[in-house]
């Protein structure tokens, strides 16, 4: 990981260090195409990344609820809201992260909701297992998902792929 020492002076960017250092597991050990669609390895590591900061439940999902209240508040003034959107289609940074880093972010809470604790572990662990070393796509992880939870996932991924709500 390659910082700037002035960034480093800032009390925020261990923050930043925990996230670059996640995408050594994605998209680096498991790979994804990182233009289209970004969610993969944003919303992962942004949620990873958050563990380490609120590993007290209670706390992580304190966190979440604010964070989710935070964005849909300011839903009404982003643009392109879906999660499917390439990068190609923002025009500024402040919509991309919170479209696909936060919006990516809360997805894969509520997926971690949906199946449960160690149903969603047991997905993460496989899912980084089988794509080792290789690239994996949007239905890959899809497929994985839904192969853990024993039951589709089908309307969840796409109200949260191509919604333009939060889950």
């Amino acid at each position: 990981i390659f910082m700037d020492s002035d960034y480093m002076s800032d009390p925020d960017s261990f923050k930043t260090v925990v996230h670059e250092i996640g995408h050594q597991w994605f998209y680096n050990i498991v790979g994804s195409d990182q233009i289209s669609p970004s969610w993969m390895d944003e919303g992962l590591v942004s949620l990873l990344q958050e563990t380490v900061f609120y590993p007290d439940f209670n706390d992580f999902q304190a966190y979440f609820e604010s964070e989710y209240q935070s964005l849909d508040n300011m839903l009404p003034e982003l643009v392109n809201l879906k999660l499917s959107d390439d990068i190609s289609v923002y025009k500024s940074w402040t919509n991309y992260y919170n479209i696909q880093y936060t919006k990516g972010k809360i997805m894969v809470y509520s997926l971690n909701m949906k199946m449960g604790g160690e149903k969603f572990a047991e997905f993460i662990q496989s899912y980084h297992t089988e794509f080792s070393n290789k690239i994996a796509t949007q239905d890959d992880l899809i497929e994985k998902a839904e192969e853990i939870n024993s039951q589709r996932l089908e309307s969840f991924f796409d109200s949260g792929l191509n919604g333009e709500t939060l889950p």
